[in-house]
C-alpha cells in the first residue's frame, strides 16, 4: 500500500499542508499486524512526521482502524488517496466505499480503479510500472506525480468557488460519482453478475450433462 509514499519529499508535502490559500488536510487511519514489523516501522515514520509542531494541525494518524471508525471517516472525506504498487492491488474496496459516500478518488490505476476510472470520478496517479527503473526510483517518480496532481489539479478544483461561495465543479464530480459510479460498486450488482455470468450458465451445463438424457436417448434408439 506504500503508506509513506507521501513522505518521499517532506518539504513538498509540508508546503501542501501549509499552503497560504489552498492548504490540504490529511487523515490517515490504520494499524499494522502484530507480527508485521515492517508495517509498524512505516506507521512510526508517519506518526513522527505528523507529530511535528509545524504540521500537526494539518495531518493526523488515527490508530486501531476498524468498522466503527470507518463509519465516521468515510462521510467526512473529500478525497480518498490510494497508492498501491501496481499491479499488486487485489481490488481496492476501500475506494469503492469512499465513492458510495460521495468521496472522489485519487489513486494509482490498479484494482477496481483501473477498470472504472473516469475524470468525473477523480484523478489517476501516473505509474512507472513496466519501466526499467528500480523500486526506489519508481517510488520517487510516483510520489512526484502525486504531489503535482494535488498542487495543480486537486487542491485548485476544491478551492475554486462559484458565485454562491460553493465549489461548483467539485460538487459536479461528487454528483457524478454518486449517480454513475455508485451503482457499479454495490454488492447487488456483483451478486447479479455472478448469477448471470457464472451460476446460471453452470446450472444449465450441469442439467445438459445429466445422465438421464443419455438414458432417454439409449431407450429411444
Amino acid at each position: 500500500k506504500r503508506l509513506t509514499l507521501m513522505l518521499r519529499d517532506r518539504d513538498r508535502l509540508r508546503a501542501l499542508l501549509l499552503h497560504p490559500t489552498r492548504p490540504i488536510q490529511i487523515v490517515v487511519a490504520g494499524k499494522a499486524h502484530p507480527a508485521d514489523d515492517g508495517g509498524k516501522r512505516l506507521v512510526q515514520e508517519l506518526v513522527r512526521f505528523a507529530d511535528d509542531a509545524g504540521v500537526r494541525h494539518r495531518i493526523v494518524f488515527l490508530p486501531d482502524y476498524g468498522m466503527g471508525m470507518a463509519q465516521k471517516l468515510y462521510p467526512g472525506c473529500d478525497v480518498w488517496l490510494n497508492n498501491p504498487l501496481r499491479p499488486l492491488e487485489a481490488c481496492g474496496t476501500s475506494g469503492m466505499k469512499a465513492a458510495l459516500n460521495g468521496c472522489l478518488n485519487l489513486s494509482v490505476r490498479d484494482g477496481w480503479w483501473d477498470e472504472w476510472f473516469d475524470p468525473d470520478f477523480g484523478w489517476e496517479i501516473p505509474t512507472a510500472d513496466g519501466s526499467a527503473v528500480d523500486e526506489d526510483r519508481r517510488d520517487e517518480l510516483e510520489a512526484n506525480a502525486l504531489y503535482a496532481l494535488i498542487e495543480d489539479r486537486v487542491a485548485p478544483r476544491f478551492y475554486d468557488r462559484g458565485a454562491g461561495g460553493l465549489p461548483d465543479r467539485w460538487i459536479e464530480m461528487v454528483r457524478s460519482t454518486l449517480v454513475n459510479l455508485g451503482p457499479r460498486v454495490l454488492a447487488g450488482r456483483m451478486v447479479r453478475e455472478y448469477v448471470e455470468r457464472l451460476y446460471a450458465p453452470a446450472a444449465r451445463s450441469r442439467r445438459a450433462l445429466d445422465a438421464g438424457a443419455a438414458r432417454d436417448l439409449a431407450q429411444w434408439k
